[in-house]
This record gives C-alpha cells, structure tokens and sequence, in this order.
C-alpha cells in the first residue's frame, strides 16, 4: 500500500513539474514570453504587460509623489524636490500631465 503511495506521490510531483516547464505564457495575440523558468515567464508577461498598459509609468514611478503631496499641502514651495524637480511645478512633466488631463482650477 505504501510502495503505491509513493509511486502515485511520484507521479504527479512528475506531472507538476512537467506542467511548470512546458507552460506557455502567452500575451494577447500569441506572442510568447521564453524564459527557463515559469516564475520568469510570468514576470516578464506582467512588465510587458505593464509597459503596454502605462507606457509613461517610468516618469512618474518615484516614492517620493506621497512627499510632495505633504509639502505641497503645507504650503511648501519646494515640494517637488522630493522627486528632484527644481523648478517651477508647472515645468514638471508629472504636473503638466495631470493639468492637462484634470485641467487647471478644478475642483473635486
């Protein structure tokens, strides 16, 4: 009995591991993602992904926006130096990207 439960044990560990090396990760209109390992076929799926989805993401992925949001609602002129901008907001890509999409004076 035990000698069939290591055998069925076996098998399908064998089975897991065949599934995860065969695997396809395939993005919209079939292109294929290669890469040895499921893990990083994934991973690189969801940045292309990603990429497709927000191309811009880049210029704005900075940690430091929740800092700015906090000196800016202190009143402190110079809280874009959080993400390195010196100048002026309205010189900020980020900030005449959200003016732009939002426009100028709204509220809410």
């Amino acid at each position: 009995m035990q000698q069939r439960e290591s055998a069925a044990d076996r098998t399908v560990r064998e089975i897991a591991v065949s599934l995860a090396t065969q695997a396809e990760v395939l993005l919209s209109a079939g292109a294929p993602q290669n890469a040895a390992l499921l893990k990083d076929r994934v991973e690189a799926a969801a940045k292309a992904a990603s990429i497709r989805l927000y191309p811009q993401f880049d210029t704005a992925d900075n940690q430091d926006w929740e800092t700015v949001v906090k000196h800016a609602q202190a009143g402190r002129p110079d809280a874009l130096k959080a993400v390195g901008h010196n100048g002026a907001s309205d010189t900020e890509l980020v900030c005449q990207t959200l003016c732009t999409r939002l426009g100028a004076g709204r509220k809410g």
